[in-house]
């Protein structure tokens, strides 16, 4: 299995094998589901970027094993999925400050999302 994105500050660049930007950074993908289509949906709770962005829900566009190459990790090599792009990795939805995207189910069609909103507001603000 090729890994396709991980979850860290968008620098430094060497820990980012996601590719994306600081203003599209994620942290703790806590919940992840494959549709019948083969879209990877990610949600995350985001906790530790909270200044950058809020929890959110992003969609993985499926590639092929073997599409990307070897990398270095920081001291340990390691092999990465084709780097993901605005082609194979969207920001689906964003949550209110605070809540965490959890839950998520898709009609036999295809036609409409159900996405749980976990404890917005709970803070009192």
């Amino acid at each position: 299995m090729d890994p396709f994105g991980a979850a860290s500050d968008a620098d430094p660049a060497t820990a980012n094998l996601s590719g994306l930007a600081p203003e599209n950074d994620f942290s703790i993908p806590d919940g992840i589901w494959f549709d019948a289509r083969g879209v990877l949906w990610i949600q995350t709770d985001d906790g530790a970027h909270t200044d950058v962005t809020n929890g959110m829900m992003l969609a993985a566009l499926p590639g092929a094993v073997g599409d990307g190459g070897p990398i270095d990790v920081p001291g340990q090599a390691s092999f990465a999925g084709k780097p993901a792009s605005v082609d194979t990795l969207k920001r689906f939805l964003v949550g209110v400050p605070g809540s965490e995207i959890t839950g998520v189910d898709l009609t036999p069609d295809n036609k409409t999302l159900f996405v749980g909103i976990q404890h917005p507001g709970e803070t009192g603000s």
